[in-house]
């Protein structure tokens, strides 16, 4: 369907395709309020799962019965300490 040489060439043929409908500076947009909310058409992500959701373990703790949760990493925090 598509065939670009590179990937610039396909930058541009999106480019070619693309136009400014109106602009204005961004500072303009304080304070104001839009006339209906804005809705979008599909669910972002669209699965109820994250990519980075998960425990990590080390192999030496699998033939225990039970593990010990030792640390939790939140977004946008340092992550915790490493315990031996």
């Amino acid at each position: 369907m598509f065939r670009f040489e590179d990937p610039d060439e396909a930058i541009r043929a999106v480019g070619r395709r693309l136009s400014v409908v109106s602009s204005e500076p961004i500072d303009l947009s304080v304070d104001r309020v839009l006339a209906s909310p804005v809705v979008a058409d599909r669910d972002s992500p669209a699965a109820d799962v994250s990519a980075m959701d998960g425990y990590a373990i080390r192999m030496r703790l699998l033939d225990r019965d039970r593990v010990e949760i030792c640390g939790e990493a939140r977004p946008g925090e340092p992550p915790p300490p490493l315990h031996d």
